[in-house]
């Protein structure tokens, strides 16, 4: 499905609405803007059109036209792009950037278009765009007159647009609206490439449609004149990557392409971060990747039986994966995962405890994988693991409406359509309310007012805007997260071995402090950092980029009920592996947005790979009355020591 602007909204109720052929320039005058930009829109709107059965005919007399209009597929139209003014505020910010992206100076008023909001709107929310362009290591700069252009980079540009993809933070249809993507020579080129890989090698690349928009992307790119060099070189860390069997391999199938070695290097880097499939029995490791992920599906097992169907799908999606990624262990070719840091943060349970059977499978077979493998690993465990609870991780929600019973009607049907996966119980009134057991409830929404409850509430328009589904749907998974977290730790309990081990195993005395409260989280985290800071454990700017985690994230590090576990890269500044506490006496409002109240904060770095710190902390924690002994006002740094998980 193809997305299209505002202005290109216009565009097909003029054509729609009118009975003759309207000229370029007649439409260039209208929106104000050049010939070059109207060819453009047309043809966003002739690919959007044509899903709908509707042909754009064109004379070089009269100009285009819609011929046959037949009422039930113009008011199909007429749906699809009343549905386009419903996206979230997050894919209005991803619409931003890709325009942004594109390279090409922008002004408010453009972004407004393709925004399909008003400039002011824009202008009220620029801050978030520039701080996410600023994660991804670009810049935006203003140049009065001119308008708004992104800076930085080149090779930041493709890592930026790559990871937007690899967050699937880029839906096909915001895809379909850019420039790059429309070019039907750049989409030629990149398939020749793909499939002159996969012929040469005997092998089948899986996700094709992601890895020709990153080529697509590159290729865009090289037209503008911005093209790689020795100085910004995707490899120039990795040394003799050259010499890689792989790597020679894929660079061979580039020959005939008129790129300079750096690009070639560049798609080269695409292709062997794809995962394959390989038909060569050459090539062949299936039998070892099919141990290996049978290895972990007997470990995912212990914690929580899978369905032979769950089974079955996790073993087909995980023996795919290790099948190339046992080859690159293999043959010693590195990989770059953009996604380690966030998995590391968003599911650190389930990315330490993958780690410990990775080091366990590593010994029995030989195959040792990195952090940047396990993270991919780490996805398929995740995912089996969800699907295998998804009953019990839904999402219980009360709606409780102190309006009529047609708006009533309305508030709910809006909202099981936008929530399919959550458990709708309503609505009642206020009074009905106060009657109500809500033990079982994990999220109030209320229409007319709040209510007297501990559970959490939001309260919303019944016609439900977009800015209150973005708060529920946020707020839904942030529940479903601590759902999963919480039967995770419980099955993970039942698994531990019968290992005494103390928190003064793992934490230093002199690392350990109790205070009686802060004014904020960001201070409760430098103040976590200080001993660690003291004994030059820790850079400085690994705590200024553990704060910048937790911004950015959320709180998924709350995954123990009032402890917060705050930690980022050991690229980020870990000197020695390191932890600390700090215990609250006070309970502390914990992030910027999904906030969370913390009475404890745990700040780590780990440098060896070994290491899984957060499962054995979190292994004394659940251990008996712990938590509530730590939480305590009697509590104290020697009964914090002797604190154990058997």
């Amino acid at each position: 499905m193809f997305l299209v602007n505002k202005r290109q909204s216009e565009t097909i109720e003029i054509l729609t609405q009118t009975n003759h052929a309207i000229k370029i320039k007649e439409l260039a005058e209208r929106f104000h803007v050049s010939s070059r930009t109207v060819q453009y829109d047309i043809d966003c709107v002739r690919n959007f059109l044509r899903e709908y059965n509707i042909q754009i005919t064109y004379s070089r007399r009269t100009g285009y036209q819609i011929v046959d209009k037949k009422t039930e597929n113009i008011q199909k139209v007429y749906r699809a792009i009343h549905e386009m003014e419903d996206i979230s505020a997050e894919e209005r910010k991803n619409v931003a950037i890709l325009k942004l992206l594109e390279g090409l100076t922008c002004t408010y008023s453009s972004l407004a278009d393709s925004l399909r909001v008003s400039r002011q709107t824009v202008i009220n929310n620029f801050d978030k765009i520039e701080q996410k362009v600023k994660d991804l290591n670009l810049a935006i700069k203003k140049e009065k007159g001119v308008g708004i252009l992104l800076v930085g980079d080149e090779i930041n540009f493709r890592f930026a647009f790559n990871h937007l993809i690899l967050n699937n933070k880029l839906t096909q249809e915001i895809l379909n609206c850019t420039e790059f993507c429309c070019n039907k020579s750049n989409i030629t080129i990149a398939k020749q490439i793909i499939n002159h890989a996969e012929n040469s090698m005997k092998i089948r690349f899986f996700e094709t449609a992601v890895l020709e928009m990153e080529i697509c992307y590159g290729l865009y790119r090289i037209s503008k004149g911005k093209q790689l060099n020795e100085e910004i070189d995707v490899y120039k860390e990795e040394g003799s990557i050259d010499e890689f069997p792989m790597f020679k391999s894929f660079y061979k199938t580039l020959d005939l392409m008129p790129l300079s070695h750096y690009e070639k290097r560049y798609i080269v880097s695409l292709l062997m971060s794809t995962k394959i499939k390989y038909s060569d029995s050459s090539l062949d490791v299936s039998t070892e990747a099919k141990s290996i992920a049978t290895f972990l599906a007997e470990k995912l097992e212990i914690l929580h039986p899978l369905k032979s169907e769950e089974r079955e799908k996790f073993m087909e999606g995980l023996m795919a994966h290790l099948g190339v990624a046992v080859y690159r262990t293999k043959n010693h070719i590195p990989i770059k995962n953009d996604l380690l840091e966030q998995i590391r943060i968003t599911i650190p349970l389930i990315f330490e405890y993958t780690k410990v059977q990775m080091m366990e499978c590593g010994r029995v077979y030989g195959d040792y994988f990195d952090d940047h493998e396990i993270a991919y690993i780490a996805m398929y465990v995740a995912s089996a693991y969800e699907s295998s609870l998804k009953v019990r991780l839904t999402v219980n929600i009360l709606v409780v409406c102190s309006y009529s019973n047609t708006t009533c009607s309305i508030l709910y049907s809006r909202l099981k359509q936008n929530l399919p996966d959550c458990n709708l119980w309503g609505p009642i009134s206020k009074e009905e309310f106060k009657a109500k057991q809500t033990s079982e409830v994990d999220l109030i929404l209320t229409a007319g007012g709040t209510v007297d409850t501990d559970v959490p509430q939001i309260s919303v328009n019944p016609l439900i805007y977009v800015d209150d589904l973005d708060k529920i749907q946020s707020r839904v998974y942030q529940l479903s997260y601590a759902k999963l977290c919480k039967e995770f730790l419980s099955e993970f309990k039942a698994t531990r071995d019968d290992r005494h081990i103390s928190i003064k195993n793992l934490i230093h005395e002199d690392h350990i402090q109790i205070v009686e409260s802060c004014n904020h989280w960001q201070e409760a985290v430098q103040i976590a950092a200080e001993p660690l800071l003291r004994d030059h454990l820790i850079e400085e700017r690994y705590v200024e980029r553990v704060i910048q985690e937790v911004s950015q994230l959320g709180t998924y590090m709350v995954i123990v009920p009032e402890f917060a576990f705050v930690h980022a890269g050991a690229k980020d500044g870990v000197i020695n592996d390191c932890m600390s506490l700090l215990i609250l006496k006070k309970p502390l409002v914990f992030g910027d947005h999904e906030q969370k109240i913390v009475k404890s904060i745990v700040l780590f770095g780990i440098n060896d790979k070994n290491a899984t710190p957060l499962l054995d902390l979190v292994d004394i924690l659940l251990n008996g009355s712990n938590i509530r002994i730590l939480t305590s006002e009697e509590i104290t740094k020697d009964i914090i020591l002797n604190l154990h998980s058997k």
